[in-house]
C-alpha cells in the first residue's frame, strides 16, 4: 500500500488531473490549486492559439468540473485576454460549464476571481 505524500487527498488527486492533461496536452498550459477557502481556482489555461477550437480546452474544462464536482469544491477564475483570447467568447465558453460572474448581491467575497462554478450537492 503506498502513502500519500500530499497532506490533502483531493490535492493528490487533483495533481494525477493536471498530471493527465499534461500528459495528453502537452502544449496546453494549466495551473490550478485548491486555495485555503476551499475552491478550486483555474489561475491559468492556455491552448496554443493552432491548437483552439478543437475541443481541448472543452476536453479539459469537463475534466476539472468532473473532478471539482466528484471532491464537492466551488471553482472560480478570472477569463484573460492576455493570452489572445477574445473575453467574451472566454466567458461564454466559461458560463456553458456552469460559470457565472462572482458580483452583485450573489457576490463571495471569499475569492477575488471573477467567475465562480458552485459545488455541487453531495449524493
Amino acid at each position: 500500500m503506498t502513502e500519500s505524500t500530499s497532506p490533502d487527498p483531493n490535492a493528490a488527486s487533483l495533481d494525477d488531473l493536471v498530471r493527465d492533461v499534461r500528459r495528453r496536452y502537452p502544449a496546453v498550459v494549466v495551473w490550478l490549486a485548491l486555495d485555503t477557502n476551499g475552491y478550486l481556482v483555474i489561475s491559468k489555461m492556455v491552448v496554443p492559439e493552432p491548437e483552439r477550437n478543437t475541443g481541448i480546452g472543452t476536453d479539459i474544462m469537463t475534466r476539472l468540473t468532473a473532478a471539482a464536482d466528484a471532491i464537492h469544491v466551488p471553482m472560480t477564475l478570472t477569463p484573460s485576454i492576455d493570452f489572445g483570447g477574445s473575453l467574451v467568447r472566454l466567458r461564454m465558453f466559461y458560463r456553458s460549464f456552469g460559470f457565472v460572474p462572482n458580483r452583485g448581491r450573489t457576490r463571495d467575497y471569499a475569492t477575488r476571481e471573477t467567475m465562480i462554478r458552485p459545488a455541487s450537492p453531495p449524493r
